[in-house]
């Protein structure tokens, strides 16, 4: 069944002032994709306005109906308020289509064996999504006819960008098709990185008239760019394994330059501690970009600078003061900055030019989130991480401290007998609720080879987190406690901790300065260093500020006492807060022995395990004689919360 040949679908000769709105209702509260149909006739408009209106935020967009008529087309991921209202609203001139409109990327719809998968569509094979998508069945979607599944999932993909080439008029420059299962060691080694492309068919010619070696061109800008950064920034001895020229379905089909790449083996433990590094994926995600815009637009093209750093806000006198630091990209000296956008939630405020902008923000108790977006002639970076403010007219005042910036694959262990992923010793920190694992491995014994399906040999793992997001940092929407902060009626300002760990501390007299580490630690990257440690130079300096003004202090980490590894560290808590280490993995059930109403009174969240897969937790015992416990885990009965005067540390 084609959906989008199962109905019908109208155009509508507008004019100006004209309307064509969708309403819903949102079934749950967060980030969704929201996706627009329509169908494309021979006087299509090429720019019918598009906008959502969804949680108090508006966005517009600008779509050419000539392009892309009877498929889903994804405008982004939008947040949404449970059971309140949102509009999408279509508007322009000349003759526009509107079908139907999509919130969430939904299930697999195609049965088998008398029922579906019950999976999210994405996750399917591309045989499915492309059937449900709307693409031609004997085409695209099962050039087999129905005999065989896998193999048309294999076909598809190319025939898939064949078909909106030439039948959904989207003009195309490259494909690319992304692999991770380059081969096994079970040792240190790098298998690495290996291009493939196939310049045989149709005689060596693309149906433009280009000779198909093309294609290689656009291999080795690739290849050659992703080398170059992971060798600069996370192993020198990066292995490359040149272009290879062979028939492969992938590479052969698209009548565009594509590229096959065999990025690194996701089978290999020593590759896959890379694979699951959310920054090393950022990385390489940007590499592939930067290969493939050369490839376009030639070698001297500008490239997209990276998100502003040090981003933190300050109370003024008109509102708020928001301050930042422009990136330094030190692999490419054209990803420069020259404006940024400052952003409310979805609305755009403003644009500067400075590192800074004062933002009018009414003392009424109502929370604010911004982020700020760099703008380059390459185009817009990501933006930063969302830091809150809340104005009262009269009370106490507070600094949050969104102290948890950390991003780290879990543990992985390689040896000759025993390699794996060891989320137990350390789950690792995802980038904003990745979905990076079926579930726990069970068999690490390295010497047990794949023999099927049911007898995988090493590897083999639990289907138990199967979809299940891991909570991670740099979300877009500031942190729960902020919320705690603006129900006890403080007037509050946050910091990232680059921006807290920096030398241009606000030295205001807060009531209250909250630092919420989360599952912050030091943090290896590759071959080259640390980060994300939380005993930095002016972290220290800075809580001794606080400390020596009698400002109340709440510190809460899940790592707080682990990550103090060396002697200066430890003497540093235990003469600064009045704390000592005692141990990590400090309860399984992460339960401390404290009520909800002690826990919102002290601006604290409660452990929850079922948020973090293998969450861990530290124990910490008083230092000194004004020092003391006033909290334990209820199943190891160890230290969990030191007082230390005004000065409370949480281990969790």
């Amino acid at each position: 069944m084609n959906p989008f040949l199962s109905g019908h679908a109208r155009g509508y000769n507008m004019l100006s002032g004209d309307s064509l709105v969708f309403t819903g209702h949102s079934d749950r509260t967060g980030y969704q994709m929201v996706y627009i149909a329509y169908a494309t006739f021979d006087n299509s408009s090429d720019s019918a306005l598009v906008i959502l209106r969804s949680a108090g935020c508006e966005a517009h967009y600008v779509v050419n109906q000539r392009q892309g008529g009877g498929m889903w087309i994804p405008l982004g991921r939008h947040y949404f308020e449970q059971t309140k209202e949102w509009t999408l609203t279509i508007k322009g001139e000349g003759l526009i289509s509107a079908d139907a409109v999509r919130v969430g990327g939904g299930l697999g719809l195609v049965e088998r064996n008398g029922s579906i998968s019950g999976m999210p569509a994405w996750a399917e094979g591309a045989r499915y999504y492309l059937q449900a998508d709307g693409f031609d069945y004997a085409e695209v979607v099962s050039l087999s006819d129905g005999k065989n599944d896998y193999t048309d999932d294999i076909n598809g993909r190319g025939e898939w960008v064949n078909a909106l080439l030439n039948k959904k008029n989207v003009p195309l420059d490259a494909a690319l098709a992304f692999h991770t299962d380059a081969g096994i060691t079970l040792t240190d080694t790098i298998v690495g990185t290996l291009a493939l492309i196939t310049t045989s068919k149709d005689k060596g010619v693309f149906p433009d008239g280009r000779s198909r070696a093309v294609s290689r061109q656009l291999a080795g800008s690739v290849e050659w760019t992703i080398a170059n950064d992971i060798r600069t920034l996370w192993n020198p001895d990066w292995t490359l394994r040149g272009i290879n020229d062979k028939n492969y379905s992938e590479a052969r089909r698209p009548d565009v330059p594509t590229l096959l790449l065999e990025l690194l083996s996701h089978q290999n433990p020593a590759e896959i501690e890379y694979a699951l590094h959310p920054a090393f994926r950022r990385d390489v995600a940007r590499s592939v970009y930067k290969g493939m815009l050369r490839f376009i637009c030639g070698p001297d093209a500008p490239v997209t600078p990276l998100p502003p750093t040090h981003f933190g806000i300050k109370f003024h006198d008109d509102g708020v003061l928001l301050s930042w630091r422009a990136a330094v990209d030190p692999m490419e000296p054209t990803a420069v900055a020259d404006s940024f956008l400052v952003y409310d939630g979805e609305n755009l405020l403003c644009s500067v030019a400075d590192t800074f902008a004062v933002v009018k923000q009414e003392r009424d108790g109502l929370p604010h989130s911004y982020r700020i977006v760099a703008v380059g002639k390459g185009g817009r970076s990501f933006p930063t991480q969302a830091l809150s403010a809340c104005l009262w007219r009269r009370g106490k005042t507070a600094l949050l401290v969104d102290g948890f910036d950390r991003l780290a694959p879990p543990s992985v262990v390689t040896s000759p007998f025993f390699a794996g992923v060891v989320n137990e010793h350390d789950a690792g920190a995802a980038w904003d609720g990745d979905i990076y694992s079926c579930g726990d491995q069970y068999d690490y014994d390295a010497r047990n080879p794949w023999l099927d399906d049911d007898a995988p040999g090493c590897g083999a793992s639990y289907t138990n987190r199967e979809m299940v997001s891991n909570a991670g940092s740099h979300g877009p929407l500031p942190s729960a406690v902020a919320e705690l902060l603006r129900q006890k009626n403080y007037s509050y300002v946050s910091q990232t901790k680059e921006a807290f760990d920096a030398d241009t501390l606000d030295n205001s007299q807060y009531d209250l300065v909250r630092i919420a580490l989360g599952r912050q630690k030091t943090t290896k990257y590759g071959k080259f260093g640390t980060r994300h440690s939380i005993y930095t130079p002016g972290f220290c300096r800075h809580v001794e500020t606080f400390v020596a003004q009698g400002t109340q202090l709440i510190i809460s980490g899940n790592y707080i006492g682990t990550d103090a590894t060396a002697t200066n560290s430890i003497r540093w808590c235990q003469r600064t807060l009045g704390f000592t280490p005692r141990t990590g993995h400090a309860s399984y059930l992460c339960k401390p022995s404290v009520s909800d109403e002690w826990l919102q009174s002290n601006f604290l969240l409660r452990p929850d395990p079922s948020a973090v897969w293998h969450l861990q937790v530290d124990a910490i015992e008083p230092y000194g004689n004004n020092s003391q416990t006033i909290a334990r885990y209820d199943d190891s009965v160890m230290s969990a919360v030191v007082k230390n005067g005004k000065i409370i540390v949480v281990g969790f």
